[in-house]
């Protein structure tokens, strides 16, 4: 019987020891998974100071070429005041453009933060199911030394 006790004390400890290596591996592959949506994050970050850059180097030639269309405009009359018409409202997409940019930054900044919200979430989960895992894995072992203590005992009697 103590035979038994024993065996069952020695499976709920290997079974303990395989869910705390579970729980690592899960941990590790959580911290790949954040490492990449890091990366993710910073790429887009990236690729929107480029397009912020580009809007923003557009909407200067674009300014540059209205005030020499407009210097031409003086001279130039008609013809030329269709021109600056139509460079005006290019401006105005580009404006348009330059405020869908800030959207999408704002709308990725926004993701970014419900990622990393949802990751931290995750691993206070995690850091919990480990602190449960070790509180049993301490049971286990304060039955194990009891468990010894009593077939020590028994030995002792016989």
């Amino acid at each position: 019987r103590a035979l038994e006790r024993e065996r069952a004390a020695a499976a709920r400890e290997l079974e303990q020891r395989l869910r705390l290596e579970e729980m690592e591996r899960r941990e590790a592959e959580w911290l790949e998974s954040q490492a990449r949506l890091r990366a993710e994050s910073e790429a887009k970050e990236e690729q929107l100071r480029f397009l912020e850059a580009r809007c923003a180097a557009f909407e200067k030639a674009q300014a540059a070429r209205i005030e020499s269309d407009l210097q031409s405009d003086r001279q130039d009359g008609d013809a030329l005041s269709k021109e600056r018409l139509e460079l005006l409202r290019l401006q105005e997409k580009a404006k348009e453009a330059a405020k869908e940019l800030e959207l999408q930054r704002e709308l990725l900044t926004h993701e970014a933060e419900e990622r990393e919200l949802r990751l931290l979430e995750e691993e206070n989960e995690q850091l919990h199911a480990v602190d449960r895992l070790r509180q049993e894995s301490a049971r286990l072992d304060q039955q194990r030394k009891s468990v010894l203590m009593l077939q020590q005992s028994l030995l002792q009697a016989a």
